[in-house]
């Protein structure tokens, strides 16, 4: 199938390889080469599901443009800040391909990423993401010389992934998803530490593999800040972390739901409560590591 047919069909309504869920919120200064390098992708069987989290700026224009030039965008808007963990889950249930990739509106792309992935997850059955090496950029988009890792879990128990996916980097999310997989979890919940809690759920579920040759680039927009400002920010508005025990005890919140997932993980009783010793132990060397990191 040419392209340009592959790109109709799609639109139409068939069902896509892979659904993009983009959550925005004002990022008109990097949503157009976003959504530029998505486009770009030698796999064109996909759609991309933008849904603005009521920005103030010119985001919506800048989508607007893309929708009209490209019948794979669609774009949504919440009426009010629906806070950013709602918005992140409300992309889930829109979503109609086999495959599913969360875009951050400020990063990039190899062009050849979705098809590496699409093949890999095509190929292990057994697995539940493909994801890619991180390279970091700058506001500008300059590379910086730091690099983020993929860590596989092929070949691993499931507690075995779980505790993997415990003390690595939460890049994974951002990698390509089985879709089925992730409408079975608990999705993205408003809490500090939502994609740890997802990532856990998805580890018990299957592999992680890693797609060697292509890269996806973060852009690091926020500048470097200490343990006490990221739970201020946390706690602002934008997260809805406002009020309740999640807004005054975020760590406490966190650990409980993690003790959540592992009861829940559906092995047998012994392994259960292996894992939630295994997760009541890690909890106070997490919290002294991330204080330790962001002084």
């Amino acid at each position: 199938m040419s392209q340009s047919a592959t790109v109709n069909a799609t639109a139409a309504g068939s069902v896509p390889d892979v659904t993009i869920g983009m959550p925005l919120y004002n990022e008109e200064s990097f949503v157009d080469a976003a959504l530029t390098a998505l486009l770009a992708q030698s796999n064109r069987n996909f759609e991309i599901i933008i849904s603005d989290n009521a920005s103030t700026d010119r985001t919506a224009e800048i989508c607007h443009r893309f929708v009209a030039n490209d019948p794979r965008v669609r774009y949504h808007r919440n009426t009010v800040n629906i806070g950013a963990a709602a918005n992140f889950d409300k992309v889930i249930h829109l979503a109609r391909g086999r495959y599913f990739l969360w875009a951050g509106g400020h990063d990039l792309w190899d062009d050849d990423l979705l098809a590496r992935s699409v093949a890999a997850l095509d190929e292990r059955q057994d697995a539940v993401i493909a994801g890619a090496e991180c390279v970091w950029l700058d506001v500008t988009g300059v590379r910086m010389s730091r690099r983020s890792g993929f860590s596989d879990t092929s070949g691993m128990s499931s507690i075995e992934r779980f505790f993997t996916v415990l003390w690595g980097n939460m890049h994974p999310i951002l990698g390509l998803i089985r879709t089925d997989a992730l409408t079975r979890t608990s999705g993205v919940q408003t809490c500090m530490g939502a994609d740890l809690l997802l990532l856990t759920e998805l580890a018990l579920r299957g592999d992680f593999v890693f797609v060697p040759g292509t890269r996806w680039y973060r852009r690091e927009i926020r500048p470097q800040e200490t343990y006490s400002q990221m739970i201020q920010r946390h706690r602002s508005g934008q997260y809805m972390l406002t009020r309740g025990l999640g807004a005054r005890f975020p760590l406490l919140t966190l650990g409980s739901r993690l003790l959540g997932v592992a009861w829940r993980s559906g092995l047998p009783l012994a392994p259960r409560l292996a894992m939630c010793a295994g997760v009541a132990a890690t909890l106070p060397a997490r919290y002294f590591g991330a204080r330790l990191r962001r002084r």
